[in-house]
């Protein structure tokens, strides 16, 4: 089962939530058959996820668009895999994807997620998981509940990906996933 981690990619945030998510991750990680799909970059909590994958000997697949193919000298992948841009990226980490976790991050974790989200509504099958840590992504979650009142959204997101706080929880919809292989 092909994971793909979305997180933040900066150093900046891993006094936060390192060690919370790292946990998550050694977990993650330690399941039978689960390897890494990830964004191809070394630092903050990606290269965490990175450093993890490894140390458990999971096969690991980058992508990453051509300007960062120099991020895989820092971070070599069993499959490096190099884009035209970073959409056509997120286009190859969906594909390659069984499930989509996503941590706390940036721009590039929020657009990566409503992305998928979109993706979803059209190519159903992907599991999404967002791992909501200390209420990181409560704020987002409150304005999709708002679009889903005002009728902008058919469903709300709750009805349809995992929403959790829960290492347990999100440990368990990844068993559940790895079974139905």
């Amino acid at each position: 089962m092909n994971v793909f981690v979305a997180t933040s990619a900066r150093d900046e945030v891993l006094d936060k939530y390192g060690n919370i998510c790292s946990e998550l991750l050694e977990e993650v990680a330690s399941l039978e058959h689960t390897n890494l799909v990830f964004g191809a970059y070394g630092y903050g909590l990606m290269g965490k996820a990175y450093d993890i994958f490894k140390k458990h000997k999971k096969k690991i697949i980058g992508v990453a668009p051509n300007a960062y193919k120099s991020d895989f000298e820092k971070v070599p992948c069993d499959e490096e895999i190099l884009t035209t841009s970073s959409m056509t990226r997120l286009e190859k980490i969906y594909e390659k994807s069984d499930v989509l976790l996503f941590l706390p991050g940036g721009l590039g974790t929020y657009s990566e997620l409503f992305s998928c989200l979109e993706e979803m509504k059209s190519n159903p099958g992907k599991k999404i998981i967002v791992y909501n840590v200390n209420f990181f992504f409560s704020p987002m979650l409150e304005e999709m509940y708002n679009l889903y009142c005002q009728g902008f959204l058919e469903k709300n997101l709750g009805e349809y990906i995992l929403i959790s706080n829960s290492k347990e929880e999100i440990i368990e919809k990844l068993k559940e996933s790895e079974k139905n292989e």
